[in-house]
């Protein structure tokens, strides 16, 4: 034990560095690394030149400074004048062009090894086995901290830094442009006369707590950085959310009904609670400052983008910080590896070979985060600063054991990245080498649906999202509201002599080829979520003109506005959920839906194609074939339209009037179940002729040439989208146990069947329609390949 403890000790004080924002945790962390490391009759380590406060990610580098103030340093937030910033940006601009100003400045080079860096290497010799030696360390390390090289160093670093957070209200006020910042470098620290615009720099430095890598610790960047930096840092926005900021400070504001209600009780706090509103004011432009920095001042380049988060952030950071030869081990959301956002830098990681291994994990059954949310995915991401031949994947584990079975883990290199995720280069999401290896298998049969390298769109596919439900909010109406003014309900449509309002659609009101799931209504309680579903009953289906409500209209003029115009002249169009999961029953919701508005919750796919190939896409999203590809490329709760690009999707022309023949009559049937997708029926109608149409449904004739709906029934459903799921297998090029092994991914619907009918009936159904299918696609291209 002795031995041990002489060993934490002997690492504590030559090998642990830390940064906390927070003073308190950086005295507590050298609190419990005393404790831990303690050794008999030895003096606690010297710790305040490893163990620091600051914000880690706010701070200079030598090589940012030596390019000068960006530009975005220069763009308004909340409390400055557009007009001073652009006096500031104009001159900064000057200067930083401006050759003979800055060859008149120290021409140091950035990247130079400083003298002081020996000198703080130094301290690791020191030795502290005594209280004398401890106190000489603490001693020396004063010395340093007050050597002018240095002194002027960080003075420089933090004029730089400053000017994404100084007030740019005064053309005459001294601000921290390029020629501003150098002088501050190059000129020794004044002992009497205080430089005003020093005194501002120190100021905000201390206020948001600037923190420069290379100056806390020269030694260490020096020597080209950490040999290992761990991590768990946290996973938050950087915007401010005005709903957190209110709740213990106004009820009335946190509990708007809507963000565009907030945002006018918000306007009227400087009349109602000025000091409140200054407070919130100054909360805003701390969060816009920080925002600014993370994505204009260049030093995050590749993760400082979109709504910025700070564990993407501190990845990148972790990457820059290591030697060539180091490691980088942190606790971050699966998301740096699968959301479009951050592409670029994993793209970095893979094309660079920067990447050793990811481990993604559930949070299921909450054992590693009890207070976080269940359905988070993390991951354990390592990575090195150079070359390294293949990365290691493994995902959905639950605990730490998973990662002893070699039967989760699989390889990935960049051109299986390409194929898979040709435009974002992006990680999918596979359960076992298997999942990866079918995966790839199908990728190798069917191309993607838009391949942004290539220019490929054979569907010519335009993604639509028509209103948001929080920014939108102020042109949505409820029934009451609406009935009130005289507006009479007719389907689901409100109307008048001369006004129409229409149905606004969200995702919970469709299911798989399915437009009347549930009508949605509002929760007189908001905990989480602000609406609940109806689930309409069979009895309810069987009634063609009962059809699903919603909470909200739209009207038709500004529906038209924001819906495409082949939507609102055919009166339908195919849409699928934005919101799911790959843990859910099914990740690929898609329906035919009527003319309506469409919350954020459902994306429209517009295509010009004819109803009868949009049939077909709509039978291709609703296939498990396609949703077990799916669940490996959706790693949150957003089907975003970047992954929905990159999903293999048969292309038009794969198509022939035999596949067609087989495939648009099933659709149609399990489509068209009330009188509001007539129109659709008319298309189809229209392309196919009255005698094709009646061939195809003996039992539902045309009356009168006129197409009425079919009647629900469940059991005829599961039969016909039974065959449509054998039919894409053969498209997918799926052997009938690979099909098996597909089905069998799916274990809430093998679950229900289980309980309802005492067997997988739905794997029983497709087996056996694949069977049969099979002398097709034998005989006959059958659009297959």
């Amino acid at each position: 034990d002795d031995a041990i403890q002489e060993a934490k000790r002997d690492v504590l004080q030559s090998c642990i560095f830390g940064v906390d924002i927070n003073p308190m945790a950086v005295e507590l962390a050298k609190v419990s690394l005393w404790i831990n490391a303690m050794v008999r009759d030895r003096p606690l380590n010297f710790l305040d030149h490893r163990i620091k406060p600051g914000n880690s990610l706010v701070g200079a580098t030598p090589e940012l400074i030596e390019r000068g103030v960006p530009d975005g340093a220069f763009k308004p937030v909340t409390g400055d004048d557009k007009k001073v910033a652009k006096h500031f940006r104009d001159l900064n601009k000057r200067q930083r062009k401006n050759r003979s100003t800055i060859d008149a400045w120290a021409g140091e080079d950035a990247t130079r090894r400083p003298g002081y860096a020996e000198k703080f290497a130094s301290l690791s010799g020191m030795k502290e086995d005594s209280s004398e030696g401890v106190a000489e360390k603490c001693r020396t390390y004063r010395k340093l901290l007050e050597t002018e090289e240095l002194k002027r160093k960080r003075l420089e670093a933090d004029a730089w830094t400053a000017a994404f957070f100084m007030p740019m209200d005064d053309e005459g006020a001294p601000f921290p442009t390029t020629a501003e910042v150098r002088r501050l470098g190059s000129e020794d620290v004044p002992e009497g006369d205080v430089d005003p615009l020093a005194a501002k720099v120190e100021d905000l430095a201390e206020k948001h707590r600037f923190f420069h890598w290379h100056l806390e610790f020269p030694a260490v960047f020096a020597a080209g950085g950490f040999d290992v930096v761990l991590g768990n840092p946290p996973w938050e926005r950087i915007k401010l959310q005005e709903k957190e900021f209110f709740a213990a400070k106004d009820a009335e504001v946190a509990n708007a009904p809507t963000a565009a209600a907030r945002k006018r009780l918000i306007r009227r706090l400087v009349e109602r609670n000025p000091a409140l509103d200054a407070e919130y004011k100054e909360a805003l432009r701390q969060s816009e400052g920080e925002s600014r920095f993370i994505r204009d001042s260049g030093r995050f380049p590749m993760t400082g983008v979109g709504d910025v988060n700070t564990y993407a952030v501190f990845a990148e950071l972790a990457q820059s910080a290591i030697r060539p030869e180091g490691r980088a081990g942190i606790i971050i959301p699966s998301g740096i590896a699968t959301d479009y956002t951050y592409k670029d830098f994993f793209t970095h990681l893979i094309e660079d070979g920067r990447l050793v291994s990811l481990y993604d994990f559930e949070n299921r059954e909450r054992t590693l985060f009890a207070d976080v949310y269940y359905r988070m995915r993390f991951c354990l991401l390592t990575t090195t600063g150079k070359g390294f031949p293949a990365a290691d994947f493994a995902f959905f584990l639950h605990k730490m054991d998973d990662l002893a079975d070699a039967k989760r883990h699989f390889s990935l290199n960049r051109d299986d990245l390409a194929r898979i995720n040709p435009n974002t280069k992006t990680c999918p999401i596979f359960r076992s080498l298997k999942d990866a290896d079918l995966t790839l298998k199908m990728y190798e049969v069917v191309p993607v649906l838009i391949n942004e390298d290539s220019g490929e769109n054979p569907w010519e596919i335009r993604f639509s999202r028509m209103f948001d439900m929080t920014n939108d909010s102020d042109q949505f109406r409820t029934s009451g509201e609406l009935q009130s003014k005289g507006f009479e309900l007719k389907g689901n449509r409100l109307v008048t002599n001369d006004d129409l309002w229409l149905p606004l659609y969200e995702g919970r009101m469709i299911d798989i080829l399915d437009h009347r799931l549930a009508s949605t209504i509002n929760k007189k309680i908001k905990l989480q979520r602000s609406a609940e579903s109806r689930i309409l009953n069979n009895e309810e289906k069987q009634n063609p003109y009962n059809l699903a409500m919603p909470r909200y209209w739209i009207n038709s003029a500004d529906a038209k506005g924001s819906i495409p115009t082949e939507f609102y002249s055919r009166g339908w169009a195919f849409g699928y959920m934005s919101i799911t999961s790959a843990t859910n029953a099914r990740t690929a919701i898609a329906s035919i839906i009527p003319l309506s508005g469409f919350g954020n919750s459902i994306t429209a796919l517009i295509s010009n194609y004819s109803a009868k190939l949009q049939s077909s896409i709509a039978a291709n999203f609703s296939c498990f074939v396609f949703d077990y590809i799916c669940k490996q490329k959706v790693s949150g709760n957003n089907f975003n339209n970047f992954i929905v690009k990159q999903l293999p999707v048969l292309p038009p022309d794969r198509y022939t009037p035999e596949l067609l023949d087989l495939i648009v009559p099933k659709v149609v049937e399990l489509t068209y179940t009330a009188w509001d997708l007539e129109p659709f029926a008319q298309d189809i109608l229209e392309e196919v002729g009255a005698e094709t149409w009646n061939r195809w449904f003996p039992d539902n004739p045309l009356a009168d040439g006129k197409p009425a709906p079919f009647r629900w029934d469940e059991d005829r459903r599961a039969a016909l989208r039974a065959e449509l799921d054998a039919i894409y297998a053969h498209l997918y090029g799926l052997t009938g146990e690979e099909l098996d092994y597909i089905l069998e991914t799916f274990p809430i619907v093998k679950r229900k069947d289980v309980e309802r009918y005492g067997s997988f009936r739905t794997k029983e159904m497709i087996l056996e329609r694949y069977g049969e299918y099979a002398s097709f696609f034998d005989k006959t291209d059958g659009g297959a390949v």
